[in-house]
């Protein structure tokens, strides 16, 4: 939620007619690639349960 959130505000603060959808990448990316690394990270080591 709070990823939608961010990326709402970006596209709030910054999302000219041309822009959209780049406002909307640049709003949520700091939260996907912090949760993209946290992803990777548990699927290396081995500890990431699907459903748990």
């Amino acid at each position: 939620m709070d990823t939608l959130s961010h990326a709402l505000w970006g596209y709030g603060l910054f999302g000219y007619r041309k822009h959209a959808r780049l406002a909307l990448l640049f709003g949520a990316l700091p939260d996907l690639c912090s949760f993209g690394a946290y992803l990777v990270s548990r699927l290396i080591d081995g500890s990431f349960q699907a459903g748990h």
